[in-house]
């Protein structure tokens, strides 16, 4: 620097640049002549710690990683396909993305990429989307859930009802249908292709029958639920479930008939 030669002057400030020293270190270096001891060095944007390498009292040698940011404006979704479901999934298909976290609100993106292979532990198909995330409310390691929209199989004949009719349990999905005047059953089911509101029901009932949407009347826990069915399954026609008066407070009033217990719709063919 002393030797006032332009070209080591040049050379030293690009040298400096290229580690990533800021503008105001290299021109106090270059006004004072002085080596500091320490450096601080920033990131280039906001974001994510995704690894941190070092630690106090570790030495840091060149062309080492120490540490590794990460931006959160816009996220991967990675999604789980069932395998019965990895031919009716293709890039460029809309879906709609709502997470628990952040409720009332969804996401639209499009899928960008199918893996080739299933993954190794679920069985399943993993397509990936991107989703803008401005505001910051998505973390990594998020769980939510993905609506892809095909095209129902129009050459199959399904019966189409309200999403929120069918009770998962543990290993089936079941709905409860109307089988007499006031008596009920639980039924398995086979879901098929699926919307935001509706779901195609491939076995297990058919057109006309009357489904209970609100069928959450009968679960206060796991082992209510398991009672229930039971009962409700049985061939005995005195297992068939009777609501009881006492409970007429606590389930909505019905919107086809006139029944006070159970909100009742007919399940239509598509």
């Amino acid at each position: 620097m002393k030797r006032g030669n332009s070209q080591l002057i040049k050379g030293a400030r690009e040298r400096l640049a290229s580690l990533q020293l800021s503008d105001a270190l290299i021109e106090k270096l270059a006004k004072t002549n002085e080596v500091a001891q320490s450096v601080t060095f920033y990131a280039p944007r906001s974001g994510v710690v995704e690894n941190l390498n070092v630690r106090e009292g570790y030495f840091i040698e060149p062309g080492m990683q120490v540490i590794s940011i990460a931006p959160l404006d816009t996220v991967w979704v990675i999604v789980d396909v069932f395998e019965a479901y990895m031919n009716k999934v293709a890039v460029g298909q809309h879906v709609s993305v709502s997470f628990d976290a952040v409720p009332g609100k969804k996401w639209h993106a499009n899928i960008e990429f199918i893996y080739p292979r299933l993954h190794p532990k679920t069985g399943t198909l993993m397509a990936r989307l991107t989703l803008a995330n401005d505001q910051g409310v998505l973390r990594p390691d998020m769980l939510g859930e993905v609506i892809i929209h095909t095209a129902m199989d129009k050459a199959k004949s399904f019966v189409k009802i309200p999403r929120e009719a069918v009770i998962r349990t543990q290993g089936e999905e079941r709905v409860v249908v109307r089988v007499g005047s006031d008596q009920y059953r639980s039924i398995p089911v086979t879901m098929g292709p699926r919307d935001e509101n509706h779901v195609a029901i491939l076995d297990g009932i058919a057109p006309g029958d009357e489904v209970v949407t609100s069928a959450q009347f009968l679960i206060d826990s796991e082992s209510s639920k398991r009672a229930a069915f039971s009962r409700m399954s049985s061939p005995d026609p005195h297992a068939d479930m009777k609501p009881s008066a006492d409970n007429s407070s606590s389930h909505p009033p019905a919107k086809s008939m006139t029944h006070e217990h159970h909100n009742m719709k007919g399940a239509s063919h598509d």
